[in-house]
């Protein structure tokens, strides 16, 4: 199995940002990821009306989730897939809180819910199972960070006992990879890794990664927010901080990662 994966921090549809809005920019994100054309991508910060419009220009896509808010409230971490290679098995979400089955719950040391989006999907022509989660971790508050990322590496872990699949994690997360919240996505469950940073394979190649956050300003300096990890399951064929623009004008205030994994 062998797909195609990226991490989409999309913007919010915000009439302040002038020319960046939604609406300037909408078909050249849209035709980003065409032109990638990624099997499963995780976006952030995605509207309900962002996302029916992506529907609308990407007729090949489907996608899954809930805003952070509860029902279309908010802000989403939308998981999108190719409908025909890949078929949803079962799809849910949870809130980073102490209390994560509720909807819009949110820690006390910051002023937003945040959440986590997965789906056990399963390739139609082989019939091979993986597990996706796309999360957007705290902006503000590293307490909030920390407690997000344990309870995704928490809540793979306890899926694992039940399906020990091919897993993937796209996100924004907020945090440079010297930040321990980004080190805790990695930690260990029963004696295990759980996740890796496909960024090692880059830097392995002697590549630098630079930043992925550019405020539509472009450029590479600075250090990465927003990440893919797997599980040791796959193996890592291609990672890109993709940084194409049009003229002075970018699809998104990040740029997409994307790259190939490959699962024997």
């Amino acid at each position: 199995m062998r797909l195609k994966v990226m991490t989409f921090n999309l913007r919010f549809s915000n009439p302040g940002d002038g020319e960046n809005a939604w609406p300037h920019r909408k078909e050249l994100a849209a035709g980003l990821i065409r032109d990638v054309g990624p099997d499963v991508v995780g976006v952030q910060e995605a509207l309900f009306s962002m996302l029916c419009e992506l529907e609308e220009m990407l007729p090949e896509y489907e996608w899954i989730g809930e805003g952070r808010g509860g029902g279309v409230n908010s802000e989403f971490s939308a998981v999108l897939y190719r409908r025909e290679r890949l078929q949803p098995i079962t799809a849910d979400r949870f809130w980073l809180s102490h209390r994560p089955g509720v909807p819009a719950s949110r820690v006390p040391e910051t002023g937003l819910p945040r959440m986590c989006t997965h789906v056990r999907f399963r390739e139609r022509r082989s019939e091979r199972e993986f597990l996706f989660y796309n999360t957007h971790l705290d902006h503000a508050s590293q307490v909030a960070r920390m407690i997000g990322a344990d309870l995704i590496v928490d809540h793979i872990a306890e899926a694992w006992r039940r399906y020990p699949l091919p897993t993937l994690l796209t996100g924004d997360m907020n945090a440079d990879p010297e930040n321990p919240a980004v080190a805790a996505l990695s930690s260990e469950r029963d004696g295990k890794r759980v996740l890796y940073d496909a960024y090692d394979w880059l830097r392995a190649q002697g590549g630098e990664v630079g930043a992925t956050f550019h405020g539509f300003k472009g450029g590479t300096a600075g250090a990465p927010i927003d990440y893919i990890l797997h599980s040791s399951h796959w193996r890592v064929e291609e990672v890109r901080v993709d940084r194409r623009s049009e003229g002075s004008r970018y699809p998104s205030d990040h740029y997409p990662v994307w790259g190939v994994f490959a699962a024997e």
